[in-house]
């Protein structure tokens, strides 16, 4: 009994009531909960709650919905969940989603649409997100841990603008990563970094810092760089001083723009040992 007493409780500032939507020519039934409704989207969920705010909050935190759970020690074996949620489905048009995230940014301050903090106390992994993907035997489809796509704008604007940056990292000052991004040990990659036939860009990889001990280190890796014949490694940033292989001629040409300074021929047959 004082389990419903507490979220009558909870629930006295919100405004309840029932309301009849329409959903693709259905009327669905719902229960709403409402501090100074706000502008809602057309959806048909049956329990809906909204805020508005805006001089009420003074340097404090605003939210609709909390869940707080606390783990003390144990010595059982035990699986913490505080929000669990289930989507199973077998529809062939339109796009599932098991959590939605919309943010709309309007003014100067910092905003995420999902935010996540790890605070390690203790030696287990802290881990800010994890995803699992398990292709079944029946399975045919692409299958991605992380999918990022820049949108051309919202609704009916589409400005041409480009986003930013797909993947950001950063840390305060005195923190830092070890690594940035990390194969782990045991990790089968068939291609660590790929980009497709049809991708388009200016720098496959690009390093500007001043701040690194070595830009590209290869390890024990048998082929340290593999490139295509006819492609050239310059030696400065004009793109001038230049060396490319010739597959057909089987020499390598040393350039300074357009005028070839010379070559080194690599059939064995043609020529003579260069350090015998």
């Amino acid at each position: 009994m004082k389990k419903y007493l507490f979220l009558v409780i909870a629930f006295t500032s919100f405004m309840v009531q029932a309301a009849d939507g329409i959903w693709n020519g259905n009327t669905v039934k719902r229960r709403e909960w409402f501090t100074n409704k706000p502008t809602m989207p057309p959806l048909n969920s049956p329990y809906q709650f909204g805020r508005k705010t805006t001089h009420e909050l003074n340097n404090a935190t605003g939210s609709i919905m909390a869940l707080v759970y606390e783990q003390g020690v144990t010595t059982n074996t035990v699986y913490p969940w505080p929000f669990f949620l289930q989507l199973d489905t077998s529809h062939d048009y339109g796009d599932a989603v098991g959590i939605t995230s919309r943010l709309y940014n309007r003014g100067n301050g910092w905003s995420v649409a999902q935010h996540s903090e790890g605070i390690s106390y203790g030696t287990g992994d802290t881990i800010g997100f994890n995803a699992e993907m398990s292709p079944m035997a029946s399975s045919n489809a692409r299958i991605i841990g992380i999918n990022l796509n820049a949108r051309n704008g919202y609704g009916d604007e589409h400005p041409g603008k480009w986003s930013n940056t797909a993947v950001n990292i950063q840390n305060e000052n005195g923190g830092g990563w070890v690594e940035g991004v990390r194969f782990d040990t045991g990790s089968n990659i068939w291609t660590g970094l790929y980009w497709d036939t049809n991708a388009h860009g200016t720098f496959g990889m690009k390093i500007d810092s001043k701040h690194l001990i070595v830009g590209l280190d290869t390890g024990a890796t048998p082929t340290a760089i593999r490139m295509k014949a006819g492609s050239k490694v310059c030696l400065e940033s004009t793109d001038a001083i230049c060396l490319k292989y010739d597959a057909k001629t089987q020499k390598i040409h040393f350039l300074n723009g357009k005028a070839r300074l010379g070559y080194i021929d690599t059939n064995v047959q043609n020529n003579k040992c260069l350090n015998c």
